[in-house]
């Protein structure tokens, strides 16, 4: 994985951070839970916790009655009431068991009856000290704990409570909260607010402490607006939760489901709005938490995406530079490259003016590269012979692969064109590869003169015994004429006609040798194909006759074509020689020829071992032979593949094991013409 692929994971995971650090916030402030315990809080009640519910029955809530508008009797209907009685009683439809109310008549009263176990949850603000007896649930609600006291009070926050006389109720939070922070308070303790608010007002006490929507309640109720007042800044502003008994630990989970819930369907604040309407904290405000919470993601994203487009940016800068370097290196290299290759290369425009040249150019043209570049092909009339320039333009407008074999003064020369495809259309470039091959082609035609005189040692013997025959008859009749006294003059003329005929004969098998020796030229001519054909059998003959192989030639008499005699020559002995190789005595070979469209074909076909499946594909390789060490050269089928290429013809083979072989070639007809030099040839590649 590349640099840029690890900053980019390295910036999601950063970005996935986030996330769920901003999600893990928002649920915070929504509903006071971590992100961990949304999902946890999320799941249904579980087989087990409805089991124990069900063995434990209804919950009881136990609670003071004297506290509106959080929890009171109401009285004119008697009935218990109030914020905190309303969201326990939608708690109980979340869960799904009934929730009863035995409220008590003071607030101390019900934290007695939690401790005592007699009632199962109390609603109240945690606290270390509260911690060491109950556990609790998640906020349910939140609620202000304020100063009432009179309208001349110089009392500005809590800490001016201190020296003073404060009534409180008993048990309350606090109590708690002011022993921590501020000495020197003298507590009077009440049975509930209104009587700790009444105190004030007697002037037993210089304030009273109490939660605030109780305060504001009695204070509307009992017409103290005018003379009494509260803070405008609280003194604290505290969670509510449930306690439980720390005996009843199941039940906080249970009760922590239906309070996400409450909070999930908005019934909290529904149910504030009723008592107390949208003013009073109830609920905590998390607005601008929740603005805060959104910028703070917000510009943390804007710095990740500053921080990819910086990092993307430096990444990009170093790969340019990597690339550059490696491009010059690897131009470097292909440069090297290029210069270490022998043969003459030179890249052409469109206009054949030279782009770029390798060194074997620069030193057969004598010039430096700069001198070269620009310049048009046509300045170098050895290299842009006339049968050149339609090579290159060729591959410059088809894009296709050519060669050429060209002779300039004495020097043969071979040329390939290859199309330069870039990724501009408009950009057209061709390769030109030149390379001096004449050396090439002496060795060629020495190797085949050399192969022919190989053949020539099999031919020896047959040659021998047929040149033996005609002069054991001409010794025989020149015996005759020296020796014998009574020689008419008929027999005289008979002797002479015999040795005329035996020299004849002797001269034809002679001229035949001295045909196949001869080096090959690339003459072609018109040539009967079936007198061609017996005067290479003649040839072969002694030694066909003598390993019993029968021959025979299927071939019209009239089919005349021009033909390269001394490459075909070649190349018929040596599968005539092939053959009586494959072939025990008793065998035959069948030499077959006919026209087909605009070509000559010839068909050597034998009853031999055959070759097999696996050889057959390597038969006109150099050097490749099945005959024993000593036996082959294994250039013979390769010198008659190469033989037949110039010929312009093709040559294939099919065999069977066991059944023998067929060689088929096949040549192209020519009209009968003798050509000066080198036969031009121009394949497409």
């Amino acid at each position: 994985m590349g640099l840029m692929g690890r900053k980019l994971l390295g910036a999601i995971a950063i970005l996935a951070a986030l996330v769920l650090i901003f999600l893990n916030a928002y649920f915070n402030m929504k509903y006071d839970i971590s992100l961990v315990e949304y999902f946890r809080k999320s799941q249904e009640i579980t087989v087990a916790e409805r089991a124990w519910l069900s063995s434990h029955g209804k919950i009881i809530y136990g609670s003071d009655q004297s506290s509106p508008p959080l929890r009171y009797k109401d009285e004119i209907d008697l009935q218990y009431k109030g914020l905190v009685v309303d969201t326990l009683r939608a708690l109980s439809i979340e869960i799904g068991q009934d929730i009863s109310f035995e409220p008590s008549n003071w607030w101390i009263e019900s934290m007695s009856s939690l401790e005592q176990e007699k009632t199962d949850i109390f609603d109240l603000i945690p606290s270390e000290e509260r911690s060491e007896k109950f556990i609790f649930t998640d906020p349910i609600y939140q609620l202000r704990g304020n100063i009432f006291m009179s309208k001349s009070s110089e009392v500005d926050s809590y800490y001016d409570l201190k020296g003073k006389t404060v009534a409180v109720l008993d048990g309350d939070y606090a109590i708690e909260f002011l022993k921590n922070r501020v000495s020197n308070i003298e507590f009077i303790y009440t049975p509930d607010v209104l009587s700790a608010m009444k105190k004030v007002t007697s002037g037993e006490a210089d304030a009273a402490i109490g939660d605030e929507p109780v305060i504001v309640h009695f204070m509307n109720r009992q017409n103290m607006m005018w003379d009494y007042k509260i803070l405008e800044q609280p003194m604290y502003n505290k969670n509510v939760v449930l306690a439980v008994p720390k005996s009843k630990e199941v039940l906080v989970p249970i009760l922590n489901k239906g309070i996400y819930n409450l909070k999930k369907k908005n019934m909290t604040e529904k149910i504030q709005q009723k008592w107390v309407g949208v003013s009073t904290p109830f609920i905590k405000d998390t607005s601008s938490e929740k603005v805060i919470l959104i910028t703070s993601f917000l510009i943390s994203l804007l710095f990740i995406c500053i921080y990819l487009v910086y990092s993307w940016n430096r990444l990009l800068k170093s790969e340019v530079l990597k690339k550059t370097s490696e491009l010059s290196l690897s131009r470097q290299r292909l440069q090297t490259t290029f210069d270490s290759i022998t043969d003459c290369m030179v890249v052409l425009d469109s206009s054949l003016k030279v782009e770029t040249v390798n060194r074997a150019f620069t030193e057969f043209t004598g010039l430096q590269e700069h001198e070269l570049i620009g310049r048009s092909f046509l300045d170098f009339e050895d290299l842009s012979a006339k049968e050149c320039l339609p090579l290159i333009k060729d591959t410059l407008k088809t894009s296709s692969k050519h060669s050429l074999e060209f002779q300039h003064e004495d020097i043969i020369y071979s040329m390939s064109t290859f199309p330069l495809n870039w990724d501009d259309p408009d950009m057209e470039s061709a390769l030109v590869m030149v390379k001096d091959i004449t050396h090439m082609k002496l060795s060629e035609q020495k190797l085949l003169q050399d192969n022919k005189m190989l053949a020539i040692g099999q031919l020896a013997s047959g040659v021998a015994h047929e040149i033996r025959n005609p002069l054991g008859i001409i010794r025989s009749h020149c015996y005759v004429l020296r020796h014998s006294q009574n020689v008419n003059e008929a027999e005289i003329q008979g002797s002479v006609a015999a040795i005329e005929n035996s020299v004849t004969r002797a001269s034809g098998i002679i001229e035949n040798l001295l045909n196949f020796v001869r080096i090959s030229s690339d003459k072609c001519q018109l040539t009967n194909v079936r007198i061609f054909l017996e005067s290479i059998i003649a040839l072969e003959r002694k030694t066909l006759e003598k390993n019993s192989i029968d021959v025979s030639v299927e071939c019209p008499d009239d089919i005349s074509c021009c033909l390269h005699q001394d490459s075909l020559k070649h190349v018929f002995i040596n599968l005539i020689s092939n053959s009586m190789d494959a072939i025990e005595s008793g065998g035959r070979i069948s030499i077959k020829s006919y026209t087909k469209e605009d070509s000559v074909v010839f068909e050597f076909s034998d009853n031999g071992d055959g070759i097999k499946e696996k050889d057959i594909k390597n038969i006109f390789n150099p050097f490749f032979t099945t005959k024993p060490a000593g036996k082959g050269t294994g250039l013979g089928l390769y010198i008659t593949y190469n033989e037949v290429k110039k010929c312009g013809g093709s040559i294939t083979a099919s065999s069977k094991p066991g059944e023998g072989t067929t060689f088929r070639i096949e040549i192209p007809l020519r009209e009968e013409k003798d050509e000066i030099g080198l036969k031009l040839q121009n394949t497409n590649s």
